[in-house]
């Protein structure tokens, strides 16, 4: 199960949804790996053949642009693999293309992403199974 939130910009009038968490849908990675960029689904395939995953993580994150100063929703995955080594699907901002950091801010402190003023208020709060 997740959450979500639904923002509006008060200026422009834009909406944007974002998602946190996973889906009880999703009992391991096969079922979600297609849903990633084939570059990462090479490298999750790649890690299960050559190492020993010690811990997955996959679901729903908010990241952010330093650059843009903007959120961004992203399915994400963390895998702790062959003695402490980690990796992080990466990803991209749509805007700039400079990478994106995974962020616990509240969506409101950021632009909005259509008008880039600070304008973005709470709509509505949600669960998805």
């Amino acid at each position: 199960m997740g959450d979500g939130v639904l923002c509006q910009c008060t200026n422009c009038d834009d909406h944007q949804e974002y998602l946190l968490g996973g889906s009880r849908k999703w009992l391991n990675i096969e079922d979600i790996i297609d849903r990633f960029s084939p570059a990462v689904q090479g490298k999750i395939k790649n890690l299960q053949c050559d190492y020993s995953i010690e811990y997955i993580y996959y679901g729903y994150a908010i990241f952010e642009c330093f650059q843009c100063d903007t959120a961004h929703s992203r399915l994400h995955v963390e895998i702790e693999y062959g003695g402490n080594k980690f990796y992080e699907a990466p990803y991209r901002c749509s805007e700039c293309r400079r990478k994106l950091t995974k962020t616990y801010k509240q969506v409101e402190n950021f632009l909005c992403r259509k008008c880039r003023s600070r304008s973005l208020k709470e709509l509505v709060e949600f669960r998805w199974w």
